[in-house]
């Protein structure tokens, strides 16, 4: 099942002030679901849209690099 936050929720757990919230629907810059005047956001469409603003690690892309490198060779 999927779970569903509302306008507060999604505030709560982004850490970020309501306003900013409405802005981002209002521009379309976040995943968001509305059903009349509801607006509603799924929480796995949150957590990859926070995901593309993540940064690497080092050793996350010294990784990717060793697989790369040794998949390529072969």
């Amino acid at each position: 099942m999927k779970t569903l936050f509302t306008i507060e929720e999604a505030s709560e757990y982004l850490r970020v002030p309501k306003n900013s919230i409405y802005k981002y629907t209002s521009k379309r810059k976040i995943p968001f679901l509305k059903f009349g005047k509801r607006i509603l956001f799924d929480k796995h469409e949150i957590d990859e849209w926070l995901e593309q603003y993540s940064r690497k690690t080092v050793e996350e892309i010294t990784a990717a690099t060793k697989y790369n490198i040794l998949t390529y060779k072969n």
